[in-house]
């Protein structure tokens, strides 16, 4: 993960490599951990 600056503002860069033991419940988890992280 990384933040770019944008002008007044910045941008969040997100690579999620799955792995193929991973399935669709496991990513949506790692998404909202990263959405609370962004949003305290």
């Amino acid at each position: 993960m990384g933040v770019v600056g944008n002008g007044s503002g910045a941008e969040v860069l997100f690579a999620r490599f799955r792995l193929p033991r991973m399935d669709a419940e496991t990513v949506l988890k790692d998404l909202r951990a990263l959405k609370g992280l962004l949003e305290s």
